[in-house]
């Protein structure tokens, strides 16, 4: 097995010298000592509220390209440098096609041919059969246990000791702010809302791991600059800043995306430009790949730059308040003498009040996150009617859900027709402003944060269970596989609810709706339940406008029930994925 070692971003950013620490079955050569001597980089993030005393700790934070499911090889990895330097990951950040497979059920859910489906290791660390030694961030790609990881939309705990980052998402991690985005771009679906719902229909399985324009749309209003971001797929564009010969090299079959401007996701390059984050990390295209990219930061504009200079950290302006350069790192997949694993330290401030260095490092909320979840929940299931952003190119999003021939010429009509779907069962207070839930507000820009009641409102409810802390609350929600067990699973026939969820969106009073478009599926024949009034006992609604309601909920869905189990039956060979089973 072999894996880089990168104890700083300085070899091939700087001088183009090729880096000389390899972990390798013979151990790690003397040069990783002397690297680990160098003084590591130092994080200019801080805390939005908290007061730090001048002391800074090292963080090494050990970075992976596509798990594939083989957490025994990568912690085996780890431990095997810890061995031979001393150096232990603090944290380890995995980049997208993580494949949270808990059973064969999950199997079904996958979008990769059948003959690439393995229950690898990870259903061990959920079962309770091993356990993750170093904390374990991931985010999604286009290869994974699709149902369960809807289940964390909004982040959290896929086993003990292993979260998922969700969707879009930004936690904070002993003094360091990351945020990132899961899935793929993909043109056709990014204006349309996540209407997918189990049983899933092939078409389902490919269009459930793409990008969302509003999930873009959360992270561009962050006015607080990241230190790290991760997506699974590259910014496009961000091979023109690092060896584009050495990448040919190595992947002739992308020469003609790249030369026609094709290549990577558009959304992730927007949020690149938008953002500036210190460090990107990625994975997909399984090879190694860095850049070095020098934003202009005069022509992006002074948003957020207020924001930066309150917080003392001085990087400049614009959306996110980021820096003026990002170092972009991608890596390969797990797999024998391939560059999938790397190790990053960084010096962070240390908070007062707190234990300085000796602290062990936690995964804590971000409250600015929370609280532009709060201001948009409602988005992920209904849309939002117009958007008020592009990210997809030269057009923006409505331009495109308008005439794009694969959303029918409608795109914009069923986004809105979406929202009233939502908005129809979701309680009176979240849509009239009233009572205990927040009101709908019009979308902000770009580096504009969230509604200031919404922070206030997430700093209280922070406060009152008594940090930031993101608790230990796992729980098992499906059996685990067991060695023997049955190697072809099953089509789960709905969405479960996650307590985590349940916990997180309660603490934020928002109503449940992401199992259905505001609509679940109980089973049976074609018998679906209005969520708000599942959600909200006291509801009542006329039948006539319950009927209204499921025949919405129908077409968001792609018929009923029973219609959507005989298109999964359908003995049609699914559309091929792009790249094969291979990205």
């Amino acid at each position: 097995m072999m894996a880089r070692v990168c104890h700083r971003f300085t070899s091939r950013f700087s001088a183009r010298q090729p880096l000389s620490v390899h972990l390798t079955q013979r151990g790690v050569t003397a040069a990783a000592a002397a690297a680990a001597r160098k003084t590591p980089t130092t994080s200019s993030t801080s805390n939005d509220s908290a007061e730090y005393t001048g002391e800074t700790r090292n963080l090494t934070i050990a970075v992976e390209g596509c798990a594939h499911g083989e957490l025994d090889a990568i912690y085996a990895a780890l431990a095997k440098e810890e061995r031979a330097t001393g150096r232990r990951a603090d944290l380890l950040i995995c980049c997208g096609d993580f494949q949270a497979v808990r059973n064969a059920d999950d199997l079904e859910t996958m979008a990769v041919p059948p003959k690439y489906r393995q229950m690898n290791s990870f259903w061990r660390y959920y079962a309770g059969l091993a356990t993750a030694p170093v904390p374990t961030l991931f985010i999604g790609g286009n290869h994974e246990a699709a149902a369960h990881n809807y289940e964390l939309y909004y982040g959290g705990w896929a086993a003990p000791n292993i979260f998922f980052l969700g969707f879009s998402g930004v936690v904070r991690f002993g003094g360091l702010r990351i945020g990132g985005l899961s899935g793929v771009y993909k043109d056709a679906v990014y204006s349309r809302p996540r209407t997918e719902r189990l049983p899933y229909t092939s078409q389902d399985m490919r269009s459930t791991y793409a990008v969302r324009d509003f999930e873009v749309d959360r992270l561009l209003q962050l006015s607080q600059p990241l230190d790290i971001f991760v997506s699974h797929d590259w910014p496009r564009n961000v091979v023109h800043h690092g060896d584009l010969e050495r990448l040919l090299h190595y992947k002739p079959f992308l020469r003609n995306e790249i030369e026609s401007g094709t290549f990577g996701s558009p959304a992730s390059e927007r949020l690149m430009d938008a953002l500036r984050p210190e460090r990107w990390f990625a994975a997909h295209m399984h090879t190694r790949f860095e850049a070095t990219v020098h934003h202009n930061v005069a022509a992006i504009g002074n948003v957020g730059a207020a924001a930066a200079s309150n917080s003392g950290r001085g990087r400049g302006g614009g959306g996110g308040g980021g820096g003026s350069t990002t170092r972009f790192l991608a890596l390969n997949k797990c797999l024998p003498r391939r560059e999938f694993l790397e190790l990053v330290d960084i010096h962070v401030p240390c908070p007062a009040g707190g234990t300085g260095a000796a602290s062990t490092p936690v995964l804590e909320y971000d409250e600015e996150w929370l609280a532009i979840i709060r201001g948009t929940h409602h988005w992920t299931t209904g849309g939002r009617g117009a958007p008020t952003t592009g990210g997809g190119g030269e057009r923006g999003a409505t331009e495109r859900a308008e005439d794009d021939p694969a959303l029918g010429g409608g795109g914009a009509t069923e986004r809105a027709s979406g929202a009233a779907a939502a908005a129809a069962t979701l309680p009176p207070s979240t849509t009239t402003g009233g009572g205990p839930g927040p009101a709908q507000p019009q979308p902000r820009g770009p580096g504009a944060g969230p509604d200031p009641a919404d922070l206030a409102f997430v700093r209280g409810a922070l406060a009152a269970r008594g940090g930031a802390q993101v608790p230990r609350n796992w729980a098992s929600t499906v059996g685990a596989h067991c060695d023997g067990a049955r190697a072809r699973g099953r089509m789960p026939a709905a969405h479960l609810a996650n307590p985590q969820t349940a916990q997180l969106l309660e603490m934020l009073q928002l109503p449940d709706t992401l199992r259905g478009a505001a609509v679940r599926v109980h089973g049976g024949e074609g018998s679906m339940a209005v969520d708000g009034a599942a959600a909200h006992p006291g509801a009542s609604e006329a039948p006539a406008q319950q009927q209204a309601q499921q025949q919405q909920a129908r077409r968001l869905l792609g018929g009923s029930a029973p219609q959507r189990a005989r298109q999964q039956r359908s003995p049609r060979a699914p559309p091929p994925l792009r790249g094969g089973g291979s990205n």
